[in-house]
């Protein structure tokens, strides 16, 4: 699935709500649109919205940590939200669950690759 994403702000927060797959092919467009909000001076706040996310590999949580360090260079912040199990699986398993504070996980739905919600596949690192 192609990534996609689109911007909305609210109040000083700068809201990128992103969906498809985060890989090499779309870390580069991710990282360009969260630049985009961390760089307006009325943010405070970038907050990845990934309740349409199917997939993300290691370049994409690359992508989180540079958006990351980009934000405390300027003060602000970047926080997650709408987590699905998946993603905070993987967030749990490489650490960066204590790094991104999540504002609200989801559960995957039936169509899901994770095994533990009763969907195919074996987990966020298949089924591509």
């Amino acid at each position: 699935m192609a990534f996609r994403f689109r911007i909305a702000v609210e109040a000083d927060v700068w809201v990128l709500s992103v969906g498809g797959e985060i890989d090499v092919e779309a870390a580069p467009q991710l990282l360009d649109a969260g630049r985009l909000g961390l760089d307006d001076t009325a943010t405070k706040c970038l907050m990845l919205d990934l309740a349409e996310v199917h997939f993300i590999d290691s370049t994409g949580l690359g992508a989180f940590v540079q958006l990351r360090n980009d934000a405390h260079s300027k003060n602000k912040d970047v926080q997650l939200r709408n987590v699905p199990h998946r993603v905070a699986r993987l967030l749990e398993l490489t650490g960066l669950d204590s790094v991104f504070p999540v504002n609200g996980a989801r559960p995957d739905g039936p169509d899901s690759d994770d095994p533990d919600d009763g969907g195919e596949g074996s987990g966020a690192e298949q089924n591509r």
